[in-house]
């Protein structure tokens, strides 16, 4: 039996998951990640939700870990006995209720190590923690939920892929800004195996660099981010891919383009001082913030009233059949996957106008006007269509990739002083340009 270091469930009763994260980085990368940063990374705010998740084996495949999900048909234990079979551990999310003989349902998370005999072998977070745990087939299977089960499985193993230097960095020090973190490589102060490093260089993912942080000091919700454009009334930042909008929930700690604006800000307060859209985690792109409570009122207004115009650029899987078309097609929240959503005729309207850019061997730049705001709309149209953005983690299957390739491109308001109207543009990343490049 493989021996994996175990982490018991944090005292709150509800970090299982979280443990599991931690005893997959200890097992495979000798890394001991706190609670914090675990928090942090996995962008854990109280609840565990689908989308979260998703992220989170995003930002571990970007770290070199080969992750496998069953897709297609609720998770067997055949499926588990396969991933096992191919060295990997499984990440289980089952009934801990049902798992420990009791009627009712709680959501829980184990580790699966390999078999005993018939028996499976489990780390339990608990509470109460139980590591090298023996669980029955017909036990495990009525804790997944039978022969229907809503489970999900993911089998984890590692294999170490090139990073950047200033990537590894960030990854160990999650306390601290990146423009904190690029002064140490300024001087000199970060090294591997005695050789100082420069931001670029690239080493194995698995690799730990050394530095001398003691002249930083941890970043506490501050974050800098690049500025577009600013008046008295509003900002408009280029967010980058990762950063959220605002918390999600009173146990959000890390930095957001909220507690960015917060500096910016006057008469208002709250988590969400400023905010007058959003876009999504994994989106980059344009994003205007207010800097008062009269000038937030009227650009809300305009996103209430569709009369800001927003532009998209996304890459997709394959090659649309129409080189330019309007999506019209209705939104719901998905029941089986209260995270997510779905083209259904109980939804709400939802409009999106595609257009062509270019093609490659296997995917196609697109640009997208969105006609209505609603939540993920253009993943899930375009994931409808059959030709899901690449690297989204929710709507275009298990792929391996650091990043959602949608990017905010253009945003046209009207400003709140002088009421004129004005565009403001976002490159497009280099790593799109990269992915063109190579699909070419």
């Amino acid at each position: 039996m493989k021996k994996v270091p175990f982490y018991s469930n944090h005292e709150d009763g509800a970090h299982c998951s979280v443990a599991v994260y931690r005893m997959l980085f200890d097992y495979f990368l000798q890394r001991k990640v706190s609670w914090a940063e675990m928090d942090k990374m996995a962008g854990f705010t109280g609840d565990a939700t689908p989308e979260k998740t998703a992220i989170m084996w995003e930002r571990m495949r970007s770290q070199g870990f080969d992750i496998v999900q069953v897709e297609g048909h609720a998770p067997t234990l055949n499926d588990i006995d396969a991933m096992l079979a191919d060295d990997r551990l499984v990440f289980l999310t089952l009934n801990l209720r049902a798992l420990n003989g009791k009627s009712g349902y709680v959501t829980h998370a184990v580790l699966v190590l390999g078999k005993e005999g018939d028996d499976y072998v489990v780390h339990d977070p608990g509470l109460p923690p139980q590591p090298y745990r023996h669980v029955t087939a017909d036990k495990l299977l009525l804790a997944m939920g039978g022969e229907n089960n809503t489970a999900g499985a993911t089998g984890v193993k590692f294999k170490p892929v090139p990073t950047r230097a200033d990537v590894l960095l960030a990854r160990q020090y999650p306390g601290y800004s990146r423009a904190a973190l690029a002064k140490l490589f300024d001087k000199g102060l970060v090294t591997y195996q005695g050789k100082t490093l420069k931001p670029g260089a690239k080493l194995l993912s698995d690799v730990q660099v050394e530095a001398d942080a003691s002249s930083l000091t941890p970043d506490t919700g501050t974050i800098d981010l690049p500025v577009l454009y600013e008046d008295d009334d509003c900002v408009v930042i280029n967010k980058p891919a990762g950063v959220l909008t605002h918390s999600q929930g009173k146990f959000g700690n890390e930095p957001t383009v909220a507690t960015f604006l917060r500096r910016h800000v006057t008469d208002m307060t709250g988590e969400r001082a400023g905010i007058v859209h959003r876009l999504d985690r994994a989106t980059s792109g344009v994003l205007i913030g207010a800097k008062n409570p009269r000038a937030l009122s009227y650009l809300q207004q305009q996103f209430a009233d569709r009369k800001a115009k927003k532009t998209y650029v996304a890459i997709v899987k394959g090659h649309l059949k129409q080189e330019e078309a309007l999506i019209d097609m209705p939104i719901e929240r998905n029941p089986k996957a209260p995270a997510t959503f779905r083209v259904g005729s109980n939804g709400k309207p939802a409009k999106t106008y595609y257009k062509v850019l270019a093609k490659g061997q296997t995917a196609s730049l697109v640009e997208l006007k969105p006609e209505t705001g609603r939540t993920h709309q253009l993943r899930v149209h375009l994931a409808y269509l059959g030709h899901p953005i690449v690297g989204d983690p929710l709507y275009g299957g298990a792929q391996h990739f650091a990043r959602l390739y949608l990017h905010a491109q253009s945003l046209e308001v009207s400003l709140p002083e002088t009421h004129e109207r004005k565009a403001f543009t976002a490159p497009l990343p280099p790593e799109f340009e990269e992915y063109l490049k190579n699909d070419r």
